[in-house]
């Protein structure tokens, strides 16, 4: 991508996550609650945040938030039905990613991003966010 003032964009790699350990405070305060309160235990469980997929979709969205904006707008062109690695379902997430994941490229959850991205930019991956629109790229 050329910008508009002519000159070659520099491309900035960026690494995935290789592990979901953020929380530590917040899981030392919620641990007693889990081992006596068989009701918060329970709810909290259920609870969606809670989830791998959620804190992998988390940490993507931290990942990306200081990435440069996409200076053209553009959306995924083809169908999108499940991750490339785990086959979960894209319809109920926030992100994709379309990355390279060592021997090819794939579309990725998050969650597969983190375990198997190479990195974010051009030659690495691209992340998609779903919106009303389509799946519209906002970072790589």
């Amino acid at each position: 991508m050329v910008p508009r003032s002519g000159k070659t964009a520099k491309s900035t790699q960026i690494r995935p996550f290789s592990g979901l350990t953020g929380g530590a405070e917040v899981h030392q305060i919620v641990a007693p609650f889990m081992r006596f309160d068989q009701g918060f235990a329970q709810t909290i469980q259920a609870f969606p945040i809670n989830n791998d997929m959620s804190l992998a979709e988390r940490r993507l969205a931290e990942l990306i938030a200081d990435a440069p904006t996409q200076e053209e707008v553009s959306y995924w062109i083809g169908d999108l039905d499940t991750c490339d690695v785990c086959e979960h379902p894209f319809a109920l997430l926030r992100f994709m990613v379309d990355g390279d994941i060592g021997p090819c490229w794939a579309n990725l959850c998050a969650r597969c991003f983190n375990q198997h991205g190479v990195g974010l930019g051009t030659g690495y991956g691209q992340v998609y966010k779903n919106t009303p629109k389509g799946w519209l790229c906002v970072a790589g």
